[in-house]
């Protein structure tokens, strides 16, 4: 996955910090860092985290929003939690629920034991593996016995009010990060529209268009084109034909069987992802880019 680090986002893009800041704080990027081999706890996070099975994994690691302010904000910042942006890197090691503090608690709430590998996702929610120590109750209980000073002996009363704590409790643990290990990813960077031409991955195969493996879609539907056309197209041919797809109802068109086009005007696409996600196209790089995808499928 290509992505970029601060020096070389002003350096290339002339994009500094503080303009990061700005795409940040109106939802127009996300950021990243890298992780070395760290086991994680994975799930999905809604208002609490619900957790599915345990992985390693090294590799980018997108940062909620409040982390990503705070690390900009202040330098560096304590980070445990994130979601996985290359999922097909991580090793599943277990998805059975590994500790001894009762469900739910502060740090997972529900446990859904599931795998994700071989399912199509883009991203995977996960927190760092956490501390697990003895709780209140046990360490009380642990203290009494232990003493030979004290010769005390727990009424029925104070055992049940010991028993409503866990013996057992999950500290978060994790890890801290500067400034120069924000990543940018290059989809995040056409997304905020930083740069013009979404980038095709270097993974992807003229055998993994033909089965139809996830990449960029406007990628897709061009080397449809490509493939169903002549592979000399100009882009001009090229840009009428992506004209008259769009004018066309959605079950009537013979290229764009998906349905992301939604207007082409004389100086840029518009296209929507199948996760609804608004994007534009300057035609200006569609040489280009008919160009790279001609030479990459050969």
């Amino acid at each position: 996955m290509e992505y970029y680090r601060p020096q070389e986002l002003e350096s290339k893009f002339s994009l500094t910090i503080e303009a990061l800041r700005r795409l940040i704080e109106q939802d127009k990027v996300s950021v990243a860092v890298f992780s070395t081999s760290t086991k994680f706890i994975y799930g999905f996070q809604k208002s609490r985290f619900h957790g599915s099975g345990i992985c390693s994994y090294e590799g980018l690691v997108g940062l909620y929003r409040h982390d990503a302010l705070q690390l900009l904000q202040s330098g560096k910042a304590r980070i445990s939690r994130g979601a996985l942006l290359e999922p097909e890197k991580a090793k599943i090691l277990s998805t059975d629920y590994p500790f001894q503090t009762k469900l739910p608690n502060t740090f997972v709430h529900t446990w859904n034991a599931a795998s994700f590998k071989g399912a199509k996702v883009k991203s995977v929610d996960v927190k760092k593996y956490p501390f697990e120590s003895k709780g209140i109750a046990s360490v009380f209980n642990d203290a009494i016995k232990g003493s030979k000073l004290l010769d005390l002996e727990i009424d029925e009363r104070s055992a049940s009010t010991l028993s409503r704590f866990d013996n057992y409790q999950l500290t978060s643990d994790s890890d801290i990060y500067v400034l120069p290990d924000i990543c940018v990813t290059a989809d995040e960077l056409y997304r905020a529209g930083v740069i013009d031409e979404p980038p095709t991955p270097e993974s992807m195969t003229k055998e993994d268009y033909k089965v139809g493996k996830r990449s960029n879609e406007l990628h897709e539907l061009l080397f449809k084109i490509l493939q169903h056309t002549d592979e000399k197209l100009s882009a001009k041919q090229c840009e009428k034909i992506l004209a008259s797809e769009a004018k066309l109802a959605d079950s009537e068109r013979e290229f764009d069987t998906a349905a992301i086009l939604r207007d082409v005007s004389e100086s840029e696409l518009a296209w929507v992802s199948s996760r609804g996600n608004y994007q534009t196209f300057q035609l200006s790089s569609l040489g280009t880019t008919l160009s790279k995808l001609r030479k990459r499928f050969k």
